[in-house]
């Protein structure tokens, strides 16, 4: 099991967290405790969907009674606001290191807080974090299992990216005895991402495929002068993963092809992130930038965005309410 910490909202002097506790096991899990601490002047305050126990500067979180077991793949999350500015530490899930495998040799210092990004160019992202403790030497900033980075302080340029390219990174503290277990997850974008004219987005009226009669998009262009839609809906296919309606695959099938037809017409699509039901994808994503990273998936590289717009009208043949998904309240 896992559990990836992700500030949802910063307020300077205090902070709303959670922990997306991920099942990565073959069998369903029928309990679980997350602990971690918080440095000297911060402290957890209000919490839900979990029960806390505190001891000094040490939090344990447990499952509540109605989210304890986590299936095979699944994943839970619990929230809480903390006073001051500290990041936890130290977490663990169960007894084990939230980020997974093998437990850090005995001396290695603890793992670095999660980072958070300082600075973007279009070929760079520079990333600061909490200090470890224990010796420490540097540190190692990885992606996936790649090393994009190291310093001796808390903080690391990578360089030699891509425009408009998503990145995911952690950080491990090292000296003699080992490297610590690797930090929360920061998920960033670089600079250099193109946008349409303003002026071009006059009106995009929705476009829905799973169902009913939708006209053809290039009839619709070419009767009305209307160049942009709303293509519906953006929903999670299980995890922090998009799918049309949550069923249909992003590329290959009918909506794939609506696109086509309607950028090959001069047009352009804003994917609409959120319906009328189904499997929302923003509380099943640990973070708002992991969130932004997978709807970006549902356009090609021309560059368009998902929408956040509800008010405009459907072009199938039936009309549905509908509403965007926002990260967990």
């Amino acid at each position: 099991m896992t559990a990836t910490f992700a500030k949802a909202s910063d307020w300077g002097s205090g902070y709303e967290g959670r922990y997306t506790i991920k099942n990565d096991t073959a069998s369903a899990v029928t309990g679980w405790k997350v602990e971690f601490d918080l440095p000297s002047g911060s402290s957890v305050g209000t919490y839900w969907d979990a029960l806390l126990t505190k001891s000094g500067q040490h939090a344990a979180f447990a499952n509540r009674e109605y989210n304890g077991s986590v299936a095979a793949g699944a994943s839970v999350t619990f929230g809480f606001i903390v006073n001051g500015t500290g990041a936890p530490q130290n977490c663990t899930v169960n007894g084990a290191s939230c980020t997974g495998g093998d437990t850090p040799p005995p001396g290695t210092p603890s793992a670095p807080g999660a980072p958070t990004v300082t600075a973007k160019t279009d070929t760079s992202l520079t990333l600061s974090w909490p200090t470890s403790t224990g010796t420490v030497t540097g540190y190692r900033v990885y992606e996936g299992t790649t090393v994009k980075a190291t310093a001796t302080g808390t903080g690391a340029t990578v360089s030699g990216l891509t425009a408009c390219s998503d990145h995911t990174f952690t950080v491990k503290a090292y000296n003699t005895a080992g490297e610590s277990a690797a930090s929360g997850p920061v998920t960033a974008t670089t600079t250099g991402c193109t946008e349409p004219p303003p002026a071009s987005r006059r009106a995009a009226p929705y476009l829905y495929m799973g169902w009913g009669d939708p006209p053809s998009p290039s009839t619709v262009m070419s009767a009305s002068g209307i160049k942009w839609f709303t293509m519906a809906f953006i929903l999670s296919s299980g995890g922090c993963n998009p799918g049309w309606d949550g069923q249909r695959p992003l590329k290959g099938g009918v909506d794939e092809q609506a696109i086509s037809q309607i950028r090959a017409a001069g047009g352009d699509v804003l994917p609409s992130v959120g319906g009328w039901s189904g499997n929302k994808l923003g509380p099943n994503c640990s973070t708002p930038e992991a969130l932004a990273a997978r709807t970006r998936r549902s356009s090609t590289p021309t560059g368009s965005r998902p929408s956040t717009s509800t008010s405009r009208t459907a072009t199938s043949s039936r009309t549905r309410p509908s509403r965007t998904a926002s990260s967990a309240p």
